[in-house]
C-alpha cells in the first residue's frame, strides 16, 4: 500500500483523520487502480479509518461515451440488482419483525 511520511513525521500509526487530503486521493488512486479489484467502501463519519475489499471484478467503462455520456448497461444492471437486493431484505425484515411481535403475544 503508498503511504507518505514528511521529514519531521515517523510512521506512528497515524488515523485516517491525520492525512493530508492529497495523500488520501493517491492512496485511494492506486489502491483502485493498480488491477487487484481494490473498491474503496465509504469512509466511515468519524474518519478514523475506512475500508478496502478486494477480490470483487472491477466496473469498467461505467459511462458509455458514445451513448452520449450515460452510463452503461453493466451499471444500469448492477444497479437494479442492488435495488432488488435492498427490497428483498427489507421484505425479509419486516416479515421477521412481524413474525417476532406475533410471537411475543
Amino acid at each position: 500500500m503508498l503511504g507518505f511520511i514528511s521529514a519531521t513525521d515517523s510512521e506512528n500509526n497515524r488515523e485516517y483523520v491525520g492525512i493530508d487530503t492529497k495523500e488520501d486521493i493517491l492512496l485511494k488512486f492506486h489502491a483502485v487502480v493498480k488491477g487487484d479489484g481494490m473498491h474503496i467502501l465509504p469512509t466511515l463519519a468519524n474518519k478514523k479509518k475506512y475500508y478496502m475489499v478486494e477480490g470483487l471484478p472491477a466496473i469498467r467503462n461505467t459511462i458509455d461515451l458514445n451513448n452520449g455520456g450515460r452510463l452503461s448497461a453493466q451499471v444500469k444492471s448492477m444497479f437494479c440488482g442492488y435495488i432488488a437486493d435492498e427490497a428483498n431484505a427489507i421484505i425479509a425484515a419486516h416479515k421477521l419483525r412481524t413474525s417476532f411481535i406475533q410471537h411475543l403475544q
